[in-house]
């Protein structure tokens, strides 16, 4: 069910998951259990607080772990560090597991940590590295493709991002986040029927909430108020009933859309509630952004210093930094911020820009 709701996104399959994992548990003697196979579905579901107790017990197996489950045990081991924000802790963390069984998997974190810290070349010779190793399925390869134009995206190299996300859908066709990323693709490159026509075939095959949201976007820039508000609702609604359920699964992507559609305040109480547990870089930004739309440019500025300090580099941290500035009076310090965000990305201020939704950076 884990499996099945990586590919398919279904929330259903994570709940039955869930009742899965919590009958193995009290099936199972204390401290005994399935800690590996726990601290995964804690890390699906951004839970890292359960994810960091799963490998204590699965520290004290009393049957010594074979190399492969230590090397999935160091490589959870970095995405807690990831997400505590530090970043050293989750390259060694890294390196012990490619020490142990390197695989795609760890490439792929590798470039996730490089793209953090706006290393985009390194990030992506780390997911070519991914691409010839031993798991090579076509959902993997697929995964690596989208990754690539993440980071293109990223840094503002638009066409070259959509290159990588066709090449996703030929490696795994129909595969629902390749499907957005290319919708996305479309919107910045002006074809707007063709993006609208593709995020409405994906809401029939599943009220994604993410189409709906990309949708009430390309209308509210249209200007058809009507039409955004129609799907700014639909996805309220969905988004609601999942942070009810998997609050820190689901907390961000809320956060986001109550920012742009939704309530301010609303949505500077999970951008809170978000970086509280997972207080990395990407958390500091929404919650700087939450704050600026509540009138609090100073306190944001602190979170956006405090993504900096950590090692986060991206060109929407520094255009972050550089309205809190503005809003400050601190204008020779926002052009500063202005400079070091299109020297990530060009296309940064571009009019263009404000269509990506997924893949910002």
């Amino acid at each position: 069910m884990l499996a099945d709701f990586r590919v398919t996104g279904r929330v259903e399959s994570l709940e039955i998951a869930r009742r899965e994992y919590s009958l193995v548990q009290s099936l199972a003697p204390e401290p005994a259990g399935a800690p590996l196979a726990l601290a995964d579905f804690a890390l699906a579901t951004h839970d890292i607080a359960a994810a960091k107790s799963a490998l204590v017990v699965f520290s004290r197996s009393a049957v010594p772990p074979t190399p492969i489950e230590r090397s999935e045990a160091f490589a959870m081991h970095s995405d807690i560090a990831f997400y505590k924000a530090d970043l050293a802790a989750a390259h060694q963390r890294l390196a012990q597991a490619e020490g142990l069984a390197a695989g795609s998997g760890i490439h792929i974190r590798q470039a996730l940590l490089l793209r953090s810290t706006g290393e985009f070349d390194g990030a992506l010779t780390r997911l070519a590295h991914a691409s010839t190793s031993t798991s090579r399925t076509p959902l993997t390869l697929a995964s690596i493709a989208l990754q690539a134009g993440v980071i293109e995206s990223s840094r503002g190299n638009y066409a070259k991002a959509r290159n990588w996300y066709e090449t996703a859908e030929r490696l795994f066709p129909g595969y629902w986040l390749t499907r957005l990323h290319l919708a996305e693709a479309r919107l910045v490159a002006g074809e707007d029927v063709q993006a609208i026509a593709e995020l409405e075939s994906i809401v029939e095959q599943s009220p994604r909430p993410e189409a709906m949201d990309m949708l009430a976007l390309i209308y509210r820039v249209k200007g058809q108020r009507a039409k955004s508000l129609e799907w700014s609702r639909r996805a309220s609604a969905i988004w609601r009933q999942r942070v009810a359920e998997f609050p820190n699964a689901y907390g961000a992507h809320a956060a986001e859309h109550e920012l742009v559609f939704g309530d301010p305040n609303r949505a500077l109480a999970l951008a809170i509630q978000n970086r509280r547990a997972r207080p990395y870089g990407e958390a500091r930004i929404l919650l700087a952004n939450t704050l600026i739309a509540n009138g609090q440019p100073e306190i944001a500025l602190d979170e956006l210093i405090a993504a900096e300090a950590s090692g986060w580099r991206s060109a929407t941290l520094y255009a972050a930094k550089a309205q809190a500035s503005d809003l400050l009076g601190h204008t020779d310090n926002a052009e500063t911020y202005r400079e070091q965000a299109i020297s990530l990305n060009p296309e940064i201020f571009a009019a263009r820009t404000r269509m990506v939704w997924l893949a910002h950076g």
